[in-house]
């Protein structure tokens, strides 16, 4: 009574203190989690070097993961447990840096960032010089190209060829639900093409066997310039400025 007589109020306020009732368990985030990192990762092809984030199988997507969680928990844990897709979404989008594609560049930095420079009304005569003498270079390369196929297919004592390592293969690759858990083998692919007979030379090894160093790239061309007929004098090799398989003193001085 004497609190209502002088309109303070002496006890403690319960609002906001309670649980609310539509919050998800720790023992179905967990779930989540253990589900999540269940799943077999892989880092990029071509940007291992300047990103962390791990790549998930290409067959996969977070409905589809959504899906084998249900599937997987429906046994396991009460109905009241099993997430929504949008729970599951959001840990996985928030918690977790994986991706279901294998990023791939096709435009090197300095291509990549004259475009964005020159968007955005940045762009110094320094870097539109470099640009410039970049895209002369790449010009005057597929020029050089195309003169040695040409010369190879006028002589037969010349081989052009190009080589480029196959993004990781993993094996077995199959849409039955349990392959999905399992760690599966990462499989490297060494593609060799004469430009002048069209011919293509595949060396396939697995991590078994072998890493995808500058290493493993040089025993495959050495392989393959063993394998060359007697005619052939002369090999003029084309490959991308990936540093650690390609363009690196190992390759160039083998």
């Amino acid at each position: 009574m004497e609190n209502q007589r002088s309109g303070v109020f002496v006890g403690i306020d319960k609002r906001g203190r309670h649980t609310p009732h539509n919050k998800t368990s720790d023992a179905a985030l967990k779930a989540i989690r253990s589900h999540i990192e269940s799943f077999p990762v892989v880092d990029g092809h071509y940007t291992r070097k300047d990103s962390n984030r791990k790549y998930l199988g290409a067959e996969l997507n977070i409905s589809r993961m959504y899906q084998l969680y249900q599937e997987k928990n429906k046994d396991n844990l009460p109905d009241t447990q099993i997430v929504s897709q949008a729970i599951y979404r959001k840990i996985f989008n928030e918690e977790y840096n994986f991706s279901f594609h294998i990023p791939k560049k096709d435009q090197c930095n300095i291509c990549v960032n004259y475009q964005k420079e020159t968007s955005i009304g940045t762009l110094t005569p320094e870097k539109k010089y470099i640009y410039d003498k970049h895209i002369t270079e790449k010009i005057r390369a597929r020029q050089e190209k195309k003169a040695d196929k040409d010369h190879a297919k006028e002589n037969l004592d010349t081989m052009v060829a190009t080589f480029d390592l196959q993004a990781v293969l993993q094996i077995p690759c199959s849409l039955v639900s349990q392959i999905y858990y399992m760690r599966k083998l990462n499989s490297y692919n060494l593609s060799i093409y004469n430009l002048a007979s069209k011919h293509a030379t595949c060396y396939l090894w697995s991590e078994v066997d072998a890493k995808r160093g500058s290493c493993e790239i040089g025993t495959c061309l050495y392989l393959q310039l063993m394998s060359l007929q007697r005619n052939i004098k002369h090999v003029i090799l084309y490959s991308d400025a990936c540093a650690g398989q390609n363009r690196n003193q190992f390759i160039t001085t083998a």
